[in-house]
């Protein structure tokens, strides 16, 4: 988003708009999204996870464009590219800090470890932005 905001060219529209965007599009649609979450959560719960996945994608596209709705009114779309690709390297190093891998001596170990439960969220995250 940030390159498409600064692009001077076609070349480089195509770059972000048509690739860059075209890969994380592909990397979080349904399809994928889903599958991994069949892989996370127990079957007896898969129905479950897969309507709350689905919708979180509904909210988000409902949830986004007021947001950008106002970001393009009061300031130019450049703005609003940068603000949102902002908001992307955001949510990208919090789930990093959230995914550093910890050790701690005689703590119990659970089954949805924070690794996995950040993955999880990650996940879910993914389909919210894209809706």
């Amino acid at each position: 988003m940030y390159l498409t905001s600064i692009a001077t060219d076609s070349s480089i529209l195509y770059l972000s708009m048509g690739m860059l965007v075209g890969f994380g599009l592909s990397a979080t649609s349904y399809v994928i999204v889903l599958g991994a979450i069949a892989k996370v959560v127990p079957a007896e719960h898969t129905a479950k996870a897969f309507g709350l996945t689905t919708a979180a994608g509904s909210f988000g596209m409902f949830a986004v464009i007021p947001g950008a709705q106002s970001l393009l009114a009061n300031f130019d779309w450049q703005t609003a590219m940068q603000v949102f690709a902002m908001a992307a390297a955001l949510i990208v190093l919090s789930l990093h800090l959230l995914t550093q891998q910890t050790n701690t001596p005689g703590l119990p170990q659970h089954r949805m470890t924070t690794r996995r439960c950040a993955r999880h969220w990650q996940k879910h995250s993914a389909i919210l932005a894209t809706g």
